[in-house]
């Protein structure tokens, strides 16, 4: 929906059943589509909050292109170590790499 944004990163998202109570305008299922920029989602295996079979896959189905599902093994909340370069090699691809002055 907001045009300013050239790349999206989102940790440990998913839809989940309760979303299902929010009103139309503020349900992610109806954003999801409209996000356009390239997409990065970083995702724990063993998140007990976000499924991957129930929540994950169909989120992922509902972004457009491009998008990336990263798995790291680990919960719900991404360790720094799995956070920060999967955001940095994202970043670097999307956005160019930071210039060193």
């Amino acid at each position: 929906m907001e045009t300013r944004y050239r790349s999206v990163f989102l940790r440990s998202a998913g839809l989940h059943s309760f979303f299902e109570s929010n009103q139309p305008a503020a349900n992610p299922i109806n954003f999801a589509p409209h996000i356009l920029p390239p997409k990065h989602v970083l995702k724990g295996r063993f998140d007990e909050f976000f499924l991957i079979k129930s929540s994950v896959e169909p989120m992922m189905k509902l972004l457009p292109e491009p998008k990336e599902l990263e798995l790291y093994d680990g919960p719900h909340a991404a360790p720094m170590e799995a956070l920060v370069p999967a955001l940095n090699r994202f970043l670097d691809r999307t956005l160019g790499p930071v210039r060193r002055q």
